[in-house]
Protein backbone atom coordinates (compact mmCIF):
# COMPACT_ATOMS: atom_id res chain seq x y z
CA UNK A 1 0.00 0.00 0.00
CA UNK A 2 1.27 3.47 -0.88
CA UNK A 3 0.42 6.73 0.82
CA UNK A 4 1.07 9.64 -1.52
CA UNK A 5 1.21 13.25 -0.37
CA UNK A 6 0.41 15.91 -2.95
CA UNK A 7 2.22 19.09 -1.99
CA UNK A 8 2.31 22.68 -3.22
CA UNK A 9 4.73 25.44 -2.38
CA UNK A 10 3.14 28.44 -0.72
CA UNK A 11 4.05 31.15 -3.24
CA UNK A 12 4.73 33.60 -0.41
CA UNK A 13 7.46 31.29 0.92
CA UNK A 14 10.86 31.75 -0.76
CA UNK A 15 11.86 28.66 -2.72
CA UNK A 16 15.02 28.28 -0.62
CA UNK A 17 12.91 28.06 2.56
CA UNK A 18 10.49 25.65 0.89
CA UNK A 19 13.33 23.37 -0.20
CA UNK A 20 15.01 23.55 3.21
CA UNK A 21 11.83 22.62 5.09
CA UNK A 22 9.70 20.77 2.54
CA UNK A 23 11.74 17.60 2.13
CA UNK A 24 10.23 14.51 3.68
CA UNK A 25 13.64 13.25 4.82
CA UNK A 26 12.42 13.39 8.44
CA UNK A 27 10.09 10.51 7.56
CA UNK A 28 12.43 7.95 9.12
CA UNK A 29 10.11 5.71 11.11
CA UNK A 30 11.05 2.03 10.56
CA UNK A 31 7.35 1.29 9.92
CA UNK A 32 7.37 3.58 6.88
CA UNK A 33 9.37 3.25 3.68
CA UNK A 34 9.85 6.60 1.96
CA UNK A 35 10.26 5.68 -1.72
CA UNK A 36 10.91 9.17 -3.00
CA UNK A 37 9.79 12.76 -3.30
CA UNK A 38 9.56 14.45 -6.67
CA UNK A 39 8.71 17.89 -8.01
CA UNK A 40 7.35 18.96 -11.37
CA UNK A 41 10.13 20.39 -13.51
CA UNK A 42 10.08 22.94 -16.34
CA UNK A 43 6.35 23.44 -15.54
CA UNK A 44 5.58 20.27 -17.55
CA UNK A 45 2.63 18.72 -15.81
CA UNK A 46 -0.37 19.26 -13.59
CA UNK A 47 -0.80 20.68 -10.11
CA UNK A 48 -0.05 19.93 -7.38
CA UNK A 49 3.59 20.10 -8.35
CA UNK A 50 5.13 17.82 -5.70
CA UNK A 51 4.52 14.24 -4.60
CA UNK A 52 6.02 12.11 -1.82
CA UNK A 53 5.58 8.32 -1.85
CA UNK A 54 5.57 6.22 1.32
CA UNK A 55 4.89 2.49 1.61
CA UNK A 56 3.26 0.97 4.66
CA UNK A 57 1.45 -2.27 5.42
CA UNK A 58 -2.17 -1.30 6.01
CA UNK A 59 -4.64 1.31 7.20
CA UNK A 60 -3.68 0.72 10.84
CA UNK A 61 -0.63 2.88 10.14
CA UNK A 62 -2.98 5.85 9.63
CA UNK A 63 -4.35 5.24 13.15
CA UNK A 64 -0.79 5.36 14.45
CA UNK A 65 -0.02 8.56 12.53
CA UNK A 66 -3.13 10.26 13.91
CA UNK A 67 -2.13 9.24 17.43
CA UNK A 68 1.32 10.75 16.83
CA UNK A 69 -0.10 13.99 15.43
CA UNK A 70 -2.24 14.33 18.57
CA UNK A 71 0.70 13.61 20.89
CA UNK A 72 2.74 15.98 23.04
CA UNK A 73 5.85 14.87 21.16
CA UNK A 74 4.38 16.20 17.93
CA UNK A 75 3.14 19.38 19.63
CA UNK A 76 6.73 20.10 20.70
CA UNK A 77 8.25 19.38 17.26
CA UNK A 78 9.24 22.89 16.07
CA UNK A 79 10.71 21.71 12.78
CA UNK A 80 7.48 19.94 11.82
CA UNK A 81 5.42 23.03 12.60
CA UNK A 82 7.80 25.22 10.58
CA UNK A 83 7.51 22.77 7.68
CA UNK A 84 3.73 23.01 7.74
CA UNK A 85 3.99 26.80 7.50
CA UNK A 86 6.29 26.55 4.46
CA UNK A 87 4.43 23.94 2.43
CA UNK A 88 0.83 23.23 1.58
CA UNK A 89 -0.21 19.59 1.90
CA UNK A 90 -2.78 19.85 -0.86
CA UNK A 91 -4.09 16.30 -0.60
CA UNK A 92 -3.06 12.75 0.15
CA UNK A 93 -4.08 9.47 -1.43
CA UNK A 94 -4.03 5.77 -0.62
CA UNK A 95 -3.02 3.43 -3.44
CA UNK A 96 -2.49 -0.24 -4.11
CA UNK A 97 0.81 -1.10 -5.75
CA UNK A 98 -0.04 -3.06 -8.88
CA UNK A 99 3.59 -4.14 -9.07
CA UNK A 100 6.22 -3.77 -6.33
CA UNK A 101 7.40 -0.17 -6.47
CA UNK A 102 11.04 0.72 -6.95
CA UNK A 103 12.69 3.49 -4.98
CA UNK A 104 12.96 6.72 -6.99
CA UNK A 105 16.68 7.32 -7.18
CA UNK A 106 18.02 10.40 -8.89
CA UNK A 107 16.76 11.17 -12.30
CA UNK A 108 14.09 12.45 -14.57
CA UNK A 109 10.62 10.97 -14.09
CA UNK A 110 7.70 10.81 -16.48
CA UNK A 111 4.39 10.30 -14.67
CA UNK A 112 1.30 9.15 -16.53
CA UNK A 113 -1.99 9.68 -14.70
CA UNK A 114 -4.53 7.11 -15.88
CA UNK A 115 -8.14 6.26 -15.05
CA UNK A 116 -8.51 3.88 -12.12
CA UNK A 117 -10.29 0.55 -12.43
CA UNK A 118 -8.11 -1.34 -14.89
CA UNK A 119 -6.25 -3.46 -12.30
CA UNK A 120 -4.19 -6.19 -13.94
CA UNK A 121 -4.97 -4.80 -17.39
CA UNK A 122 -2.92 -1.77 -16.38
CA UNK A 123 -0.02 -4.03 -15.42
CA UNK A 124 -0.17 -5.78 -18.82
CA UNK A 125 -0.46 -2.47 -20.65
CA UNK A 126 2.52 -0.86 -18.96
CA UNK A 127 4.61 -4.06 -19.13
CA UNK A 128 4.07 -4.06 -22.91
CA UNK A 129 5.11 -0.40 -23.08
CA UNK A 130 8.20 -1.20 -21.02
CA UNK A 131 9.24 -3.69 -23.72
CA UNK A 132 8.77 -0.99 -26.37
CA UNK A 133 10.93 1.48 -24.42
CA UNK A 134 13.71 -0.54 -22.76
CA UNK A 135 15.76 2.61 -22.16
CA UNK A 136 13.02 3.76 -19.75
CA UNK A 137 12.56 2.09 -16.39
CA UNK A 138 9.04 1.57 -15.06
CA UNK A 139 9.36 2.35 -11.34
CA UNK A 140 5.75 2.30 -10.08
CA UNK A 141 2.23 1.42 -11.17
CA UNK A 142 -0.50 2.21 -8.66
CA UNK A 143 -4.27 2.55 -8.45
CA UNK A 144 -6.21 4.35 -5.78
CA UNK A 145 -8.04 2.44 -3.09
CA UNK A 146 -11.72 3.21 -3.55
CA UNK A 147 -11.89 6.96 -3.99
CA UNK A 148 -9.16 7.79 -1.46
CA UNK A 149 -7.02 9.63 -4.01
CA UNK A 150 -7.59 12.30 -6.64
CA UNK A 151 -8.83 11.70 -10.17
CA UNK A 152 -8.00 10.05 -12.42
CA UNK A 153 -6.87 7.52 -9.80
CA UNK A 154 -3.91 5.70 -11.34
CA UNK A 155 -0.25 6.56 -11.82
CA UNK A 156 2.59 4.96 -13.74
CA UNK A 157 6.01 6.42 -13.00
CA UNK A 158 8.86 6.00 -15.47
CA UNK A 159 12.49 6.84 -14.82
CA UNK A 160 14.42 8.10 -17.85
CA UNK A 161 17.98 9.30 -18.39
CA UNK A 162 17.15 12.52 -20.27
CA UNK A 163 14.48 14.47 -22.13
CA UNK A 164 15.80 12.93 -25.33
CA UNK A 165 15.15 9.45 -23.89
CA UNK A 166 11.72 10.62 -22.71
CA UNK A 167 10.56 11.84 -26.13
CA UNK A 168 9.57 8.50 -27.72
CA UNK A 169 7.71 7.45 -24.57
CA UNK A 170 5.82 10.76 -24.42
CA UNK A 171 5.00 10.68 -28.14
CA UNK A 172 3.39 7.25 -27.87
CA UNK A 173 0.62 8.40 -25.58
CA UNK A 174 -0.23 5.52 -23.28
CA UNK A 175 -3.92 4.86 -23.90
CA UNK A 176 -5.77 1.87 -25.25
CA UNK A 177 -9.23 0.37 -24.75
CA UNK A 178 -8.60 -0.61 -21.12
CA UNK A 179 -6.28 2.23 -20.10
CA UNK A 180 -7.05 5.91 -20.49
CA UNK A 181 -4.12 8.16 -19.74
CA UNK A 182 -5.65 11.51 -18.81
CA UNK A 183 -2.53 13.66 -18.38
CA UNK A 184 1.20 13.38 -17.78
CA UNK A 185 4.03 15.34 -16.23
CA UNK A 186 7.80 15.51 -15.96
CA UNK A 187 9.44 15.53 -12.54
CA UNK A 188 12.83 15.53 -10.83
CA UNK A 189 13.89 14.63 -7.33
CA UNK A 190 12.79 17.18 -4.74
CA UNK A 191 14.99 20.32 -4.84
CA UNK A 192 16.40 19.38 -8.29
CA UNK A 193 13.33 20.58 -10.16
CA UNK A 194 13.40 23.69 -12.36
CA UNK A 195 10.55 26.00 -11.31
Amino acid sequence: MLYVEFIERDRTTPVEVFRALGGQSAWKDPNDDLLGQIGRTMRLGPHPAYMAFCRFNDFQRLDEWEAHFRSEKHAADRRMHAKHLAIHHFRAGCYDELVPSRRLTAGLYYVEFFSAGAGQKAVSHFAARQKQFPESRLAMIMERIGHLAPDPGGMAIWQVASYKALEPLARQFGSNGAIRTMTAGVYRDFADEIL
